[in-house]
């Protein structure tokens, strides 16, 4: 009877715990959630400003408001803009549903960045640009496939974009014993020291002049820092004169 009481005693402990971790996880999310859609009405304020005063122009015949078809149609490109806005605002709700289900197990990191870096192929080609890899035969760590590939998909095709024309982006893993660290480096580009910190954060751009028609969201990185939280993957971004690196460290399996 003993025995059996501290058996359940264990149990208790050990669902409490759980419980615990999966309340701090849940406040985790709804915090990073609470920051996003801050950020989305504030970036929902411009466009909405914009079609009020086209609309208002037009109604009121005032100035080259008269000249309603153009207006119409710009009107028409910052409803789009919304309306995109608005698409991502979902994608991201759902997103990070999925993430409270996504299960970690062990992976092959180098098939991993392998595949990732075939996919990105096509840009790569589109820019005249050189890759140099650095991997070893296998390095396996703990995660979720899915989520990594999206993960370094988004960093590596940020690389290739937002290069100049014939640059350089470099792909290394190293073993450092419990972890193994993922860099990729472009050059020909630099970020100042407020882009460093802000990179990360929901809708900005980097780029002032990079909007949404030109495929500059302002939340792909931002992914990429929530997919590395869930996956608890130590993240950095570092940039000298002509170059930007990123760095991931990943959890080796014991």
């Amino acid at each position: 009877m003993s025995n059996n009481l501290e058996e359940t005693l264990l149990q208790l402990k050990s669902a409490n715990e759980k419980l615990q971790s999966d309340i701090e996880r849940e406040r985790e999310i709804e915090e990073r959630r609470r920051e996003y859609f801050s950020a989305a009405s504030h970036e929902l304020k411009s466009p909405i400003t914009i079609l009020k005063g086209q609309m208002e122009g037009m109604i009121h015949n005032i100035g080259p408001y008269q000249d309603r078809d153009h207006y119409l149609k710009k009107s028409l490109n910052t409803t789009e803009e919304m309306e995109t806005l608005v698409q991502n605002m979902m994608q991201l709700s759902r997103f990070e549903r999925d993430l409270l289900n996504q299960k970690q197990v062990e992976i092959d990191l180098v098939h991993v960045i392998q595949t990732t870096l075939h996919k990105l192929d096509y840009f790569r080609e589109e820019k005249n640009m050189t890759t140099n890899v650095t991997l070893p035969d296998e390095q396996i760590v703990i995660g979720n496939e899915e989520l990594v590939k999206r993960m370094l998909y988004s960093v590596i095709h940020n690389g290739y974009m937002y290069s100049p024309t014939g640059a350089n982006l470099t792909v290394s893993l190293k073993d450092l014993g419990d972890e193994a660290i993922v860099t990729i480096n472009n050059d020909g580009v630099t970020l100042s020291e407020e882009e460093r910190d802000m990179i990360f954060k929901p809708f900005y751009r980097v780029e002032k002049s990079r909007n949404r028609h030109t495929g500059g969201s302002g939340i792909g990185l931002y992914l990429v820092s929530q997919m590395a939280k869930a996956l608890d993957v130590r993240y950095e971004v570092s940039s000298s004169e002509n170059d930007v690196t990123f760095r991931f460290a990943f959890k080796k399996r014991e």
